[in-house]
């Protein structure tokens, strides 16, 4: 079976990464959790798209973080997306002088974004509103367009797994550059649609449970899925020396 590797990275190591440009000019960043492991498993498309050379896969969920450190005698840290979002975005070194480009944000959302974090140049910010797709394959043209006219240097996609993985690795060859980090539910909290778990909850790892009692319809399938992925992990996910 096709192996995911996993890095163990601190939000701080991977800040001055970026800043120090030990990146490349176009990268993918995927926060995993184990959803994703049964997407792996699962679902073709996005096994294809998860593991391409462009993509740098961390470990948001705590089953994730917690196999990885069992298993090789060592702290894994987790990098949740919406954190890794909102750390990001409120840190001034990070965004001095930098470009964003938030597929999935409407005006609407700009608004509240730039609310959020007015620390960010405004003048710097553009959206994207994807229509709401199917994992099928679409026409990615306008975006690439914009993006190569605006050329950003982070573009967020916040539409969901396993599409928001898809559609990066399907536009990521197209692109003059961006840093595209796929972030998932961090656009909800963005919205409004959604509110984070209270950090005891995270500290547990248990926000899952948090989540299923204020949206139930909406968690509880993640959450069946997450918890058949859990025993993929041994056979699928490993820690990249």
């Amino acid at each position: 079976m096709e192996k995911l590797y996993i890095e163990n990275k601190s939000f701080h190591q991977i800040k001055n990464d970026l800043i120090n440009g030990k990146y490349k000019s176009k990268q993918i960043f995927n926060f995993v959790n184990a959803n994703s492991i049964y997407l792996f498993k699962k679902n073709r498309r996005f096994r294809e798209s998860i593991v391409r050379k462009e993509n740098i896969n961390f470990p948001d969920g705590f089953t994730v973080s917690l196999f990885l450190s069992t298993t090789n005698f060592v702290k894994v840290n987790r990098n949740k997306g919406p954190n890794f979002t909102f750390d990001f975005l409120n840190d001034k070194d990070l965004n001095k002088n930098k470009k964003h480009l938030f597929v999935g944000l409407d005006s609407n959302s700009l608004s509240k974004l730039k609310k959020k974090f007015p620390g960010l140049n405004s003048k710097n910010i553009f959206y994207y509103e994807i229509p709401m797709i199917k994992e099928k394959k679409y026409n990615d043209f306008e975006l690439v367009n914009k993006i190569n006219l605006i050329k950003p240097d982070y573009i967020w996609v916040g539409i969901g797994n396993p599409k928001q993985e898809i559609l990066s690795n399907d536009i990521i060859e197209k692109i003059q550059k961006g840093v595209i980090f796929n972030v998932g539910a961090a656009f909800d909290y963005i919205k409004d649609k959604k509110m984070k778990a209270p950090k005891i909850y995270e500290n547990l790892g248990i926000e899952w449970l948090y989540r299923t009692f204020t949206d139930f319809r909406h968690t509880f399938p993640k959450v069946i899925r997450s918890f058949v992925g859990q025993f993929y992990l041994p056979y699928i996910v490993r820690l990249k020396k």
